[in-house]
């Protein structure tokens, strides 16, 4: 875990990013202080994500976007 934690915040918020949105973040921001802030951020960012398009009436481009994210998991 240390080694982890040793890992600049950017990069940890784009693995956060990567991870389904409710048992397994849920589950990071458990660890730690650090990890629970930047999860808080993850998630606030998810939602100004989906409340822009949902405005926009662009709820495709959200969904491309969070299955980009999902295809590098895959990878």
């Amino acid at each position: 875990m240390k080694e982890l934690n040793n890992l600049p915040n950017e990069l940890l918020v784009m693995i956060f990013d990567l991870l389904s949105p409710y048992r397994d973040l849920e589950n990071c921001q458990l660890v730690c202080k650090k990890w629970a802030d930047l999860v808080k951020n993850v998630r606030f960012r998810r939602n100004v994500l989906l409340h822009r398009a949902m405005e926009k009436g662009n709820l495709g481009r959200f969904g491309e976007q969070l299955l980009n994210l999902r295809s590098l998991v895959d990878e």
